[in-house]
Formats: C-alpha cells, structure tokens, sequence
C-alpha cells in the first residue's frame, strides 16, 4: 500500500516490507490457492471450510513443523479470521497483487522511488522462496534486508517481538522519531 502510495505522490520516508516476495516468481503458492480461484467451485470451498481445513491453511502461512497454538492465544482465531473475509475480496486482493508485481516487480519498483526500505522476511517462509527474494532484495540501493530466524510468511504473528525489535533498530539506525 505504502509503495503504491508513494508512487501516486504522497510522502513516505521509508518503506517497511514484510513477508513479501518481489513477484510471483519467486513464490510457491499453497496448492488450495488453485481450488480455491475455480470458478463456482472455489466460492463454494472458501465459504465451507471446515476450522481444520482452515487451520491447515494457516498453518501453510507458518513456518514447517509450527503450530497454529504457537503464533495464536486463541487456536480459533484464524478461523475465524479466514471466515471474516468475503470471498470476493479475497480473490480481487489475489488478483490485484499479482497483477502489480507482475507489471514491475517490488524490487524494481521500490528503488525507482528513492525511498529507503527495510525488507523483513521469515527464514522459513513457505509461501515465497526467501533466500531468493532477500537476494533480489539485496541489490536495490538503500534496502536493508533482515530474516526473522526460525519464522514462516508471517513473522510479524510467529516472532512479534523479534519483528519489532528490527524495525526499532532501523528507525533508530535512521534517525527517525528522534
């Protein structure tokens, strides 16, 4: 959001990526993914998702061998997260995403706009290649790229203090807030 933002003209100073690839080539979608974009079929699968189906698709999000109890207080949680999301919108935001890191990928994207980033990735990321994309990431001028060790897709959920921690060293790194 902040990248597309910043390309439409508002201010950001510094851009924070999290868990997220340069583009699709770099990724290794869940198989439901494809179910789950079949016409008919897949509203009716995305509506109908039994907690342990749902889970499991959580639980592709976390790092191998993680369990939904160690990111979540609440095992129930994401499912009713998942439930909470309109299908709709979750197809459109699937779509949409796709479709603008295939025009330009994050990392031509982000350099052409002179904006320092920060790119956080889990080490054990299941959903895109990080050893690839940290590489890829690595290249642009003013990035910092930082692997959350031990985390899947979603360190901000597995290591939330870990997560937070990179983020306070570089804003202080920066300057910023000070």
């Amino acid at each position: 959001m902040a990248i597309s933002l910043n390309e439409q003209g508002t201010a950001v100073s510094r851009l924070v990526v999290v868990g997220e690839g340069p583009d699709y080539s770099v990724a290794d979608p869940p198989a439901i993914n494809a179910l789950l974009r079949l016409p008919v079929l897949g509203p009716l699968l995305f509506r109908g998702l039994p907690p342990s189906v749902s889970r499991k698709v959580v639980m592709g999000f976390l790092a191998p061998g993680a369990s939904v109890a160690s990111a979540f207080d609440d095992v129930t949680q994401p499912v009713w997260d998942v439930r909470a999301v309109q299908y709709a919108c979750f197809l459109g935001t699937q779509e949409e995403k796709e479709r603008y890191v295939a025009e330009r990928p994050l990392d031509v994207r982000i350099p052409a706009l002179g904006t320092p980033a920060l790119v956080i990735f889990g080490e054990r990321d299941q959903v895109f290649r990080s050893a690839e994309s940290c590489d890829r990431y690595r290249a642009m001028p003013d990035a910092t790229v930082e692997v959350v060790p031990g985390a899947g897709h979603s360190p901000i959920t597995e290591d939330p203090s870990g997560t937070a921690e990179i983020i306070r060293r570089s804003v202080a790194a920066s300057g910023a807030g000070t």
